[in-house]
């Protein structure tokens, strides 16, 4: 009789570093990407003179700090729901992928901008190395020559938003009108409404004015 051969199962891939944190990249088949990010720099560049970074991550804390390390601090502007343009010449896309459906939507920028560090841990998480010097050549100057590499794997500055104490956000203005928060906030940029230190919130007078706005426009 022959022996029956005992079936290899493969280790299960650990889905938190030392730290605790979500494992900020993925590894397929155990664990794929939750978010795209892809960069254009610069902007206005002619066709095919702009270089292009490409990046996924597991982590929404990882995307957040790829974006921050990027923005170090500076304006942006939104140019659309799902792209940001940088005062320093770098535009940022990202894509949400739907694995269950197999479909492939840019729409999930607004999730990465949004999010807030849960922690010290998330918060002073830095890019590792050798990607901390992808990026750092991909932000190059066009023309110059390459520098010595830069550190832009050290923490990068988090935005800290304004308390929110006695506002009202869009989010509790969403559920009064029954309006989707990404609906609402695209309404608010196509209306050129900017937003506030402490996020998408403001303060009672205010946010009936808004709540009129959003009600108008999401007919």
């Amino acid at each position: 009789m022959s022996k029956r051969r005992k079936r290899k199962h493969k280790p299960t891939e650990e889905k938190f570093d030392d730290n605790g944190l979500e494992m900020p990249f993925p590894s397929c088949p155990s664990r794929p990407p939750k978010f795209c990010i892809y960069c254009r720099y610069p902007f206005d560049a002619p066709a095919g003179r702009a270089r292009r970074f490409v990046w996924t991550f597991r982590a929404a804390y990882a995307a957040k700090r790829f974006v921050d390390t990027i923005l170090e601090g500076r304006k942006f502007k939104w140019k659309n729901d799902h792209i940001i343009q940088t005062t320093c010449g770098v535009e940022i896309r990202a894509m949400e992928a739907d694995h269950e459906v197999g479909e492939k939507r840019f729409n999930d920028l607004e999730r990465i901008m949004d999010y807030e560090y849960a922690s010290l841990a998330e918060e002073n998480w830095v890019i590792p190395q050798p990607d901390s010097n992808a990026l750092a050549s991909f932000l190059r100057p066009l023309g110059d020559v390459p520098p010595a590499p830069r550190d832009v794997g050290r923490v990068a500055p988090a935005v800290k938003r304004a308390p929110r104490d006695g506002l009202i956000t869009v989010g509790q203005i969403c559920d009064r009108l029954s309006v989707k928060a990404g609906k609402a906030r695209s309404i608010l940029r196509r209306q050129r409404v900017e937003q506030p230190e402490a996020g998408w919130a403001w303060p009672a007078d205010e946010a009936a004015k808004i709540e009129a706005l959003i009600a108008k426009h999401a007919r």
